[in-house]
């Protein structure tokens, strides 16, 4: 596996050898475009599932029937990439923008009812062998399985997310479930559509620049959702890398 976390531009412990004692084995995560396969580690990619085996469900109570269709939202990111990617006349086209705004719409599910079992996403899955000192647990297991509810809409203040983790022996697996589960909706919050709306704006503008708008359009992800350097409190960056419209791709 191909290492992607460039090393230090000096030895630490050297300098200051007393936090050496302390020392622990940290993996970074740097997920890519791919198509990884169940025997890969991968951030939503295809999980080593046996054939025989239930797949996760979430039953707690809470709204389900509607959202964002999954394979709406995987078009959409092929269609936004593939316009930016563009050596000529980067950015969405108008009829690309229709396209994005068609399948940005909302879905109801008719008839769902708020406990019906509701398959749950494959987030990750992760080797020992390409994670040193991974918990996966006793007696020989190998491989963490990590899935979540595609709605956060849990706990006692209904915004938390819903995750099951299994853990196994990769040798054990067998025949491997070839066609998962998935949810017919995904939810989504105003709060991400108004910010997509936002970003877009800027980006519009910045296809037009002038004076005022010369340097490079603001990201909310990258410029105001997570400052540089070390924090004390508040919240750890994660949750905007487990949308369901993330690529799935191989770590490292």
């Amino acid at each position: 596996m191909t290492r992607t976390t460039p090393p230090r531009p000096l030895d630490v412990e050297a300098l200051f050898p007393e936090p050496a004692a302390h020392r622990g084995t940290t993996t970074r995560l740097h997920p890519r475009p791919g198509s990884p396969l169940v025997s890969d580690s991968s951030v939503g990619g295809p999980m080593s599932w046996p054939a025989e085996e239930p797949w996760p469900v979430c039953g707690e109570a809470h709204g389900r029937g509607r959202g964002r269709r999954p394979a709406d939202i995987h078009r959409y990111r092929r269609t936004l990439a593939a316009a930016w990617a563009r050596e000529q006349n980067p950015g969405p086209t108008e009829e690309e923008r229709e396209l994005l705004a068609e399948l940005s719409l909302e879905h109801r599910v008719p008839g769902a009812s708020d406990v019906d079992p509701l398959p749950m996403i494959g987030l990750a899955q992760l080797y020992r062998r390409d994670v040193p000192d991974l918990p996966v647990g006793p007696d020989g297991c190998d491989l963490l399985q990590v899935f979540w509810c595609p709605f956060h809409a849990h706990g006692p203040g209904r915004h938390d997310l819903e995750l099951y983790l299994r853990r196994r022996r990769s040798g054990e697996v067998g025949r491997v479930l070839g066609d998962p589960p998935q949810p017919l909706v995904v939810g989504s919050e105003g709060l991400c559509a108004r910010i997509d709306t936002w970003e877009e704006a800027l980006e519009e503008a910045a296809e037009r620049p002038t004076e005022e708008n010369a340097a490079q359009p603001v990201r909310y992800q990258y410029d105001l959702s997570i400052p540089p350097g070390w924090r004390v409190g508040g919240y750890a960056s994660g949750f905007h890398l487990v949308r369901p419209d993330r690529p799935s791709g191989g770590v490292s």
